[in-house]
């Protein structure tokens, strides 16, 4: 590899003028950058001032079933760096015996929000339950995505089942991307508010709970 390197540098410096020596001499081959390898391009910058060129960035983003909120804040940002996708799986329709029209509704509801926001101009990654490149398991299907559209980030909603909850977490816990998680904004609460609220505290009534939740948001209140 040290001789690779050398026999790089001499030719560059008997092809290019001294300016452009400076970026083009640096290993070429092999190089580390961040958790991704490549090929350094030479037609980047043109004097030795300049600053190398970055490949866009691209995060993907995961949409569930349950999870179609047209006016989650994800859909407020400017999107033309991501990717959206989801998908009908196997996974999700045989883990447990569901009635046919409930998972016909599910699907019919989740083509229909990825019709909505390829409408508004989002890029969206849609599998139907018998596409060639549906692998018809979750973290599978990502996997592939992220390696073919050399995605950086990868993000989701927080599932409201313990199951997916759990499979995605221990999924991002792998990858060496930068990963992150959002709020459904489903609701009131999050995720954190119950712990929070009773921690330290020696009983866990609920009503206490939801007396909180009715001062805080100022619903069926008369007066304090």
């Amino acid at each position: 590899m040290k001789l690779k390197r050398f026999t790089t540098q001499i030719c560059v410096k008997l092809i290019y003028p001294p300016k452009y020596v400076k970026y083009v001499a640096a290993p070429t081959t092999g190089e580390k950058s961040g958790k991704r390898y490549g090929m350094r391009s030479n037609t980047a910058v043109k004097n030795a001032g300049e600053t190398k060129r970055k490949t866009p960035s691209m995060k993907l983003r995961l949409i569930l079933g349950d999870q179609l909120n047209i006016n989650h804040s994800w859909y407020q940002e400017d999107q033309s760096d991501t990717i959206y996708f989801m998908a009908e799986m196997r996974q999700e329709t045989d883990y447990v015996k569901h009635h046919i029209q409930k998972i016909i509704a599910f699907f019919k509801g989740m083509r229909g929000f990825a019709a909505a926001l390829e409408a508004q101009g989002n890029r969206v990654i849609y599998y139907q339950l018998d596409d060639e490149d549906n692998t018809g398991n979750l973290t599978d299907n990502l996997s592939i995505l992220i390696a073919k559209h050399d995605i950086d980030t990868f993000e989701y909603q927080l599932p409201d089942e313990f199951r997916l909850d759990e499979q995605l977490r221990q999924y991002c816990d792998q990858l060496d991307i930068a990963t992150q998680s959002y709020d459904t904004e489903h609701f009131l609460t999050q995720r954190s508010d119950l712990k929070n609220f009773f921690e330290g505290k020696k009983t866990y009534l609920m009503e206490s709970f939801y007396r909180m939740m009715r001062r805080k948001y100022d619903l069926l209140m008369d007066g304090d």
